[in-house]
């Protein structure tokens, strides 16, 4: 299969090939035609926390602000890409790369109902779908939402991420989602019925992440059996050589479905 790869805000496509070198190299062995191309977002930003003393700039972000016009052009440059350099079997993204694809993916839905999108797989590492586009596709979200949003946000900026602690037993709410669960504030009983992502999707997040109840919901929005791999950590990629292992193994897993 071959790959698009869309780093997170304040990173590179450089940044995000060594981030995934770890996995990527484990899947030479499961899957010797998988194939990885790595772009840049088209702004400079400031770097993500915890990059500048590992990696020098530029630095990037798909979109400044987070209005929905902002991030509707970041559609717009997406498409194109994928009209000049598709098509491409797969898309492995983390955090802002995830709510570009997701983005795309639900307004897609919304659009061309009827339509197979341009992935096979989505592979989501620390992701989500920015509240903005939620709304602008009819899903009311309540102020709960918002200051859980906004709290974990503040979080995130004022210290470290492994200070971050999920509330407990969200990940057995995740194997058992109901018609009108409410996750994190998100009321999914009000979600329109073309609001989800049908293609077959992966999920990968730490549970000491700021961004953990938006990878939640995200997997929400996601039909079928996608799974939700807890790396125990925070906003990040795990390394080590058996969560490596472990992210490849769902990588070959998720690509045979994503073939069917």
């Amino acid at each position: 299969m071959r790959f698009l790869c869309l780093h997170g805000r304040g990173t590179s496509a450089h940044i995000f090939k060594s981030q995934t070198a770890s996995f990527r190299l484990k899947l030479e062995s499961l899957a010797p035609d998988t194939t990885f191309e790595f772009i840049d977002a088209p702004f400079e930003s400031n770097p993500a926390l915890d990059v500048e003393p590992f990696y020098s700039a530029p630095y990037y972000t798909f979109w400044q602000g987070s209005s929905v016009p902002a991030i509707k052009d970041a559609l717009d440059r997406l498409q194109a890409k994928l009209d000049s350099d598709g098509p491409y079997d797969g898309v492995l993204c983390f955090s802002q790369g995830c709510s570009l694809v997701a983005s795309y993916l639900l307004y897609h839905e919304h659009s061309h109902p009827n339509t197979r999108p341009p992935f096979q797989l989505a592979v989501f590492i620390c992701g989500g779908v920015p509240f903005s586009v939620l709304e602008d596709l009819g899903l009311p979200i309540s102020s709960e939402a918002h200051r859980f949003d906004e709290g974990t946000r503040r979080l995130f900026l004022s210290t470290t991420t492994d200070e971050w602690t999920p509330r407990a037993g969200t990940w057995q709410v995740i194997r058992s989602l109901g018609p009108e669960t409410s996750l994190f504030g998100l009321d999914l009983s009000l979600k329109p019925a073309d609001m989800r992502i049908r293609i077959p999707t992966i999920h990968i997040c730490g549970s000491k992440d700021f961004h953990y109840p938006a990878a939640v919901q995200l997997r929400a929005l996601c039909e079928g059996e996608a799974p939700l791999w807890d790396h125990g950590g925070g906003h990040d990629i795990p390394r080590g050589k058996e969560t490596s292992q472990h992210i490849a193994e769902l990588l070959v897993k998720g690509m045979s479905q994503g073939e069917k």
